[in-house]
């Protein structure tokens, strides 16, 4: 029953993305423009060969790409929970499908299925543009790894998302846990810079953000080839945050969707 619940769900919104179809071009784009100008940025100031680049292969564009790449597909855990609850708060479909015999886990999983399937249509190009359009050398050897790594960022940062989510559930307001963690997320985890740059504090407060472990793991593996031993450091992590914020954030999302329904599931 549970999985015709999700499959029910996907069905659902891929009918309404065939009838915005422009949002898939628009959700490209949005990738797409940042990659083309760190591209050029790259060759205006020919960064490669730097001590901090080393690890990762010596050359900034690639480190740059992935970073981009990623945290556009993992800004879906972070930000898609609380996004597609206030859309069915505000298109009054929330009560309807809470009133089904559907968990709060399910329900969750269901809302967010169908833009995670986007997202790895969407990796699926950027790593083929990558290759054909920038010449980027990916290492698909290890693609069973790479298929992990990503699928524990999503995991792990599920668990801030749905928070964020609980947070829009009750509030019916502004998504702040949801806007800070993408921005810390984006900045302290090494997206656009190696972690390495930051000052010492800095670098303390990125090995508490689950993005960076899944970023570091994915390009030594993509650009160094790295095996499964050789990133078990970054794989235990990603584990640890997974079975720590995941079981809060469905407790959290628990207790705001009954308190939600016991005071009255208003709009605003």
């Amino acid at each position: 029953m549970w999985l015709k619940k999700i499959v029910a769900f996907i069905k659902r919104d891929f009918l309404t993305w065939k009838s915005y179809r422009l949002l898939f071009i628009l959700n490209i784009s949005g990738v797409f423009i940042p990659i083309f100008i760190f591209y050029f940025i790259s060759k205006l100031f020919n960064v490669v060969d730097s001590a901090h680049l080393k690890e990762y292969g010596g050359e900034y564009f690639p480190f740059v790409f992935i970073g981009l790449v990623v945290n556009g597909y993992l800004l879906t855990a972070l930000r898609g929970f609380s996004s597609k609850i206030r859309r069915e708060q505000l298109l009054g479909t929330l009560e309807a499908v809470v009133a089904t015999p559907t968990t709060p886990f399910l329900l969750i999983l269901g809302l967010i299925s169908w833009d995670f399937l986007i997202k790895w249509v969407n990796i699926l190009i950027y790593i083929l543009v990558g290759i054909f359009l920038f010449n980027l050398n990916f290492n698909l050897t290890q693609f069973l790894l790479i298929l992990l790594i990503l699928t524990l960022g999503a995991v792990s940062l599920s668990g801030l998302g749905i928070i964020s989510a609980s947070f829009i559930l009750y509030f019916k307001k502004g998504d702040p846990i949801g806007w800070l963690g993408a921005t810390l997320a984006g900045f302290l985890s090494g997206v656009y810079f190696p972690v390495e740059l930051f000052p010492p504090i800095l670098q303390k407060i990125s090995n508490f953000i689950p993005l960076t472990y899944i970023l570091r793991a994915l390009r030594l593996s993509l650009l160094k080839g790295y095996s499964f031993n050789l990133l078990k450091n970054e794989i235990i992590a990603s584990v640890l945050f997974s079975l720590i914020l995941l079981p809060i954030s469905i407790v959290v999302f628990n207790l705001a969707l009954k308190k939600s329904l016991k005071e009255g599931m208003q709009i605003y």
